[in-house]
């Protein structure tokens, strides 16, 4: 055999070697996509049923996030202006009606006018405010809180340059009545009410409303089992009473 054909058949040896090694090279090229790719799969699965980013989360911090609720269901706003009259009714008129403040936005009869001393003056409420002369000067509050206005006649119609008006004022608390009827409603449907607050099904709530003394207002709460872990939190509120009173007071809220 001859020099050239012991070279060629050399060669031949090494592109069938080669064309092997591809091959397995090949094999092992795709092995390893598969593995990668069930790894990823592996991973995304354990993402999805871990940390599940689909379902509804419980609140990180859930006595704020019950306040926030209890809040907004409780909360309502009370106006308030003042009247300063430069003339007094003439007798035989006891007395004065001026134009509805519309500005104020308040229901029909959903106001209450005081004096000076603070103390309550008859009124009734159309289209003109009539006022019982008590004084001249007068605050008057207005609110979905408020009782109902009482009925009077044969006042003296007063022009807008017989008297002056302040400025509206506006505040925010929480409603009396809503606490009331918040209460009843806890009492009574509290899984709905639950539910209604978005608190947590493996979750309880209640709160307590007292006065800067400490003394009790209102009590809003279940009875707590013994050895449970319980979160309470204090925030400081004003409650809006039906007779315009606004008082200061403190909510401890507790989750469990």
């Amino acid at each position: 055999m001859g020099k050239k054909d012991k070279d060629k058949k050399q060669k031949m040896k090494k592109i069938r070697k080669n064309k092997k090694n591809i091959g397995k090279k090949g094999a092992v090229t795709h092995i390893e996509m598969i593995l990668s790719f069930v790894i990823f799969i592996g991973f995304v699965i354990f993402v999805l049923v871990i940390l599940n980013p689909f379902k509804s989360r419980a609140p990180t911090n859930l006595v704020e996030f019950a306040y926030e609720k209890i809040e907004n269901e409780l909360k309502t706003n009370i106006s308030s202006i003042s009247i300063n009259l430069l003339k007094v009714p003439t007798a035989p008129a006891t007395c004065f009606s001026i134009n509805a403040i519309t500005d104020l936005n308040c229901e029909t009869g959903k106001i209450i006018v005081r004096n000076v001393n603070d103390a309550d003056v008859d009124y009734s409420l159309s289209d003109r405010l009539l006022i019982v002369y008590d004084g001249n000067f007068y605050t008057i509050y207005c609110s979905s809180e408020l009782e109902s206005s009482g009925s009077l006649s044969g006042c003296q119609s007063f022009s807008e340059s017989d008297y002056n008006l302040g400025i509206i004022k506006t505040k925010e608390g929480l409603s009396e009545k809503g606490i009331i009827s918040f209460r009843d409603e806890y009492n009574t449907k509290y899984q709905e009410v639950k539910e209604r607050l978005q608190i947590p099904a493996n979750s309880d709530f209640g709160f307590i409303i007292s006065d800067l003394d400490k003394n009790s207002l209102f009590k809003v709460e279940k009875e707590i089992p013994r050895g449970i872990n319980v979160v309470t939190q204090n925030y400081p509120v004003k409650i809006i009473y039906s007779n315009a009173d606004i008082k200061n007071a403190v909510i401890s809220v507790s989750t469990w």
